[in-house]
C-alpha cells in the first residue's frame, strides 16, 4: 500500500527509515492495490506475486526484522495462489 497504517515504533529514527524504504521499494516493485482492484497493466504481477510467495523470498529479511508476526503462514499462501489461480481463470 502507498498508504499504510504504520505501527507505533514507525516514529523512531532507524525503524521509520526502514520501513519508509520498504513501502517505497515495495510499491515500486508491484502495486498489489491495482492488482486486487483489477486495474493493474502489469501483465507479469500474478507470476511474479505466484512465485516469490510459493517459494517464501516475501516479505524480505529486513521487513520481518521490525514485523515480527510478517511471515506468511501455509494457510495464507495457500490462499493467495488459490485467489491467483481464480483471477488468471477469469481473464479470456
Amino acid at each position: 500500500s502507498t498508504n499504510p497504517a504504520l505501527p507505533f515504533y514507525a516514529k523512531l529514527p532507524l525503524a521509520g527509515g526502514f520501513m519508509t524504504q520498504h513501502i517505497n521499494e515495495g510499491t515500486g516493485m508491484m502495486n498489489l492495490q491495482e492488482l486486487v482492484a483489477g486495474t493493474s497493466k502489469d501483465k507479469w504481477a500474478y507470476d511474479r506475486l505466484e512465485h516469490v510467495v510459493t517459494n517464501s523470498t516475501m516479505p524480505i529479511n529486513s521487513y520481518l526484522l521490525l514485523h515480527w508476526n510478517g511471515k506468511l503462514t501455509q494457510q495464507e499462501q495457500d490462499d493467495i495462489v488459490a485467489w491467483i489461480q481464480q483471477r488468471r481463470s477469469e481473464k479470456p
